[in-house]
């Protein structure tokens, strides 16, 4: 009877460690700049714990304002058409600066970021993500000229594109013209054969009628005189 394999005892880091694939994102103390009502603003830190392959920090902290939460969730709309960005927490405009209302908003911002984050498609695909939760330099001029740039790039190979698939297009329309022209005149090629042939196959018939049938000439007061089909008269 054959002997059971041993079962292997677990490790410390195993049993404690993180599991694979692990990622925990938060967004925490809300903290308000700015002196005067026209130029405060609330900003928040992001925490980002994982050991996903797809970014480049196992730990991170970084620092974003509402506004820079509106800018990269439209560059994510932008860049990925088969992903369904879900929604900021709404703008306020009242009391905006009030306790209640920044943790409202730290709440809706780090529900966003749980749903993005843990998206397999944006992890992979998008070119922002993880800049945007784990680079302290992160700048958002940077990325709009990087999305410019990525745009011209795109506008270029579709024109390009265009220009292929027009070439086509005319070549396409030259080869069934040409076709149509041999067709037709093949086909007025045929019927004029056919034609001909007829006539050949009625002069031929004609000829044979001729030289198998006498033709006779009368004149008035002469005997009668016949003509073989070459000319040679006789009586």
């Amino acid at each position: 009877m054959q002997a059971l394999p041993e079962s292997r005892q677990q490790t410390f880091e195993e049993i404690y460690g993180p599991p694979e694939n692990f990622l925990e994102i938060e967004v925490k103390n809300p903290q308000t700049h700015g002196s005067s009502p026209r130029n405060m603003y609330t900003s928040y830190e992001i925490h980002t714990r994982t050991n996903i392959p797809a970014f480049k920090l196992r730990h991170s902290v970084v620092r974003r304002r509402y506004s820079d939460f509106e800018y990269f969730r439209d560059i994510l709309e932008r860049e990925s058409a088969r992903v369904t960005i879900p929604p900021l927490p709404g703008k306020v405009f009242t009391n905006r600066f009030s306790d209640d209302v920044i943790e409202h908003r730290r709440e809706g911002l780090q529900r966003f970021l749980q749903i993005v984050v843990g998206h397999p498609l944006l992890q992979t695909g998008s070119k922002v993500l993880g800049a945007f939760i784990q680079d302290p330099n992160w700048d958002r001029n940077d990325m709009a000229r990087m999305i410019k740039r990525d745009d011209e790039q795109n506008d270029n190979w579709k024109r390009g594109l265009f220009a292929s698939k027009s070439l086509k297009a005319l070549f396409d329309s030259v080869f069934l013209f040409l076709s149509i022209e041999l067709s037709t005149s093949s086909q007025h090629t045929e019927r004029v054969g056919q034609a001909g042939m007829q006539r050949i196959e009625k002069f031929s018939a004609l000829s044979r009628q001729r030289s198998t049938t006498p033709e006779v000439y009368t004149c008035m007061g002469c005997p009668a005189h016949t003509k073989d089909a070459w000319g040679t008269s006789f009586v």
